[in-house]
């Protein structure tokens, strides 16, 4: 924090507008992480002033998604949203194809949590779409767990194992071990609630808890347990 603070003093001397929002942003994205959302709110706001001055659409979109990400945490889900469709305009301007999947993750988190879960599998899938066009693995385990789980609360469970079957191999692929266990964990979930299929669920929650007590993923190991001791 105090070498980007020097960064946008020197920035301020030079007259260097697009390295100062870039620094507002970097400040912001700091302050976010730390708690602090009153102070990053702020300083992306500066940087949207300082990005629709210079015309920088790159940076529009950072400090844009930045305060969309901190009113979608404070609860302030139609600003948010209103934000989350600025930054997808621009990343269609732009051709970020990797920005567009984020700012579609959220848009559709937000359905996902106002119960429109028609709107929220359509931007799950598109997402996933971009995704596959990017290889993009991580984002596309994030959107198909999605999926999965408005598939788990409609009741389609069949639908809902077969995504996380593909979730689980990404996760593999990445060898991320917090990934893993969460697919595996919520196969469990989901294979509980099938006829027959107890034995196969029992298994997965097996798994899932020896991976993350075996990499010391302490908050999941007690979530998995609950799910266990449910079967």
């Amino acid at each position: 924090m105090a070498l980007h603070k020097e960064e946008e003093r020197i920035c301020r001397e030079l007259g260097n507008k697009d390295g100062l929002s870039r620094t507002f942003v970097n400040q912001a994205n700091i302050l976010k992480n730390r708690g602090d959302l009153d102070g990053a709110m702020a300083l992306y706001i500066e940087a949207e002033h300082v990005c629709r001055e210079l015309g920088n659409k790159d940076g529009l979109f950072n400090s844009l998604g930045g305060q969309a990400l901190i009113l979608k945490i404070c609860g302030n889900l139609d600003g948010a949203m209103t934000l989350f469709k600025e930054t997808e305009r621009l990343c269609h301007e732009l051709g970020n194809k990797a920005g567009l999947s984020r700012t579609l993750d959220n848009q559709a988190l937000i359905l996902q949590a106002r119960g429109n879960l028609n709107g929220a599998m359509e931007l799950f899938k598109e997402e996933a779409t971009l995704c596959r066009e990017t290889g993009n693995k991580k984002g596309l385990q994030i959107s198909l767990g999605n999926q999965a789980s408005i598939l788990h609360t409609r009741g389609n469970f069949d639908g809902a194992i077969g995504l996380l079957k593909e979730q689980e191999r990404l996760c593999r692929e990445l060898g991320n071990p917090e990934l893993l266990t969460i697919s595996l964990a919520n196969q469990a979930g989901v294979l509980k609630r099938i006829p027959g299929r107890r034995d196969e669920a029992c298994r997965l929650a097996d798994e899932a808890l020896g991976i993350a007590i075996r990499h010391g993923l302490r908050q999941l190991v007690t979530g998995v347990q609950r799910i266990r001791e449910s079967i």
